[in-house]
C-alpha cells in the first residue's frame, strides 16, 4: 500500500473550517454526555469523552434515552424513525423557563447567548461560535481584571450561642469583617481599624497580572486618604521636584496642624480568597 496522497488545495480549503468543527464536536459531545448523565443518573469523565469523540450518535442517544432502553436495539422502520428523533430532540431545546433562569443568574451571559443565536441565524455557525467564545473570554478576563478587594475592620464577639445545646458562652475573640458589609454581616455593626495605622486588605480572587494593578491602586489610594505622611521632603528649587508631583516645593507647610489621621504602620494582606499568584504579582509586592 502506498502513502495516501493529500491534495494541497483541498487541505488549504479545509483548514479555515477546522477550528470551528473541532470546537463544535468537543462542546456538543461533552454537553450531550453531561445532559444525559444528569437525566439517567450517571457521571461522565470529560477527558474520556474527548478521546471518544464521534464514537456515539446524538440522535441515537436521544432516542434510547427517551425510550428508556438499556441495551442497543435496531430494526426501527424508516417511517417511525423521524418521528422518534423529532420527539426526542424537542425535549433538548432550551425552554422559556431555562432562559428565565439564565437572565436571573447572569444577565450578561444571557445577552451573550442571544448574540450567539442571532449571529448564527443571520451569518453562519462558525461566526456564531467565534463570537460567543470571544464574548465569553472577554467577560472572563474582565471579571478577573476587575476583581474586588475589601478593607477589613475588627469587631469583638461577646457571646456565642451553640445550637446543639442552646447554651450561651462568653468569649474574648475578635473577627475581621469588611467595612462595607459585602459578606452579608449585620450592617448595624460598625467595625473599627485593627490598630492605629494598621490596615487589613482582603482579596477575593487570585492575585494575577490582569488584576494586580486594580488591587494595588484601590488599596494604595484608600490608604493615602486615611493616613498622613510620615516624612516630607522639601525641595530647594523646582528642578529638584519631580514633574509629576502635584505639591509645592515645601510640602511640610501644607500639612494641616489639626490633621488627626494616623501614620501608616502596617498593611496586612489577607490571602484566604487567593488560590494562585503569578510571578508578576510577586514582583509588584516586592
Amino acid at each position: 500500500m502506498a502513502i495516501p496522497y493529500i491534495d494541497r488545495q483541498i487541505f488549504l480549503a479545509l483548514v479555515p473550517y477546522l477550528p470551528s468543527v473541532i470546537i463544535v464536536l468537543l462542546i456538543e459531545h461533552i454537553a450531550i454526555a453531561k445532559s444525559f448523565g444528569t437525566i439517567n443518573n450517571y457521571v461522565i469523565d470529560p477527558n474520556q469523552e474527548l478521546i471518544a469523540v464521534a464514537t456515539g450518535s446524538f440522535s441515537r442517544t436521544a432516542i434510547k434515552s427517551k425510550a428508556g432502553v438499556r441495551t442497543p436495539f435496531a430494526g426501527i422502520s424508516q417511517a417511525s424513525l423521524p418521528a422518534v428523533i423529532i420527539h426526542a430532540v424537542c425535549d433538548l431545546i432550551v425552554g422559556p423557563r431555562t432562559l428565565k433562569q439564565f437572565w436571573q443568574i447572569s444577565p450578561v451571559e444571557f445577552l451573550i447567548f442571544w448574540i450567539g443565536v442571532i449571529v448564527t441565524i443571520f451569518s453562519n455557525i462558525e461566526n456564531g461560535i467565534y463570537v460567543s467564545m470571544l464574548a465569553s473570554c472577554t467577560l472572563l478576563l474582565s471579571r478577573i481584571a476587575k476583581a474586588q478587594g475589601q478593607f477589613l475592620g475588627r469587631i469583638k464577639i461577646h457571646q456565642i450561642q451553640l445550637i446543639s445545646d442552646n447554651n450561651i458562652y462568653s468569649t474574648n475573640d475578635n473577627i475581621d469583617i469588611p467595612f462595607n458589609h459585602s459578606d452579608g454581616t449585620n450592617p448595624m455593626i460598625n467595625p473599627i481599624l485593627p490598630g492605629n495605622g494598621i490596615f487589613i486588605y482582603r482579596m477575593y480572587e487570585s492575585f494575577l497580572f490582569p488584576n494586580a494593578t486594580n488591587y494595588m491602586e484601590k488599596m494604595i489610594s484608600q490608604i493615602f486618604r486615611e493616613t498622613k505622611a510620615g516624612k516630607t521632603i522639601p525641595y530647594n528649587n523646582l528642578g529638584e521636584q519631580p514633574w509629576n508631583l502635584k505639591t509645592s516645593r515645601h510640602p511640610e507647610k501644607e500639612q494641616h496642624p489639626n490633621d488627626n489621621r494616623p501614620r501608616l504602620h502596617a498593611i496586612i494582606l489577607d490571602f484566604t480568597g487567593v488560590s494562585y499568584i503569578d510571578i508578576t504579582t510577586i514582583k509588584i509586592l516586592i
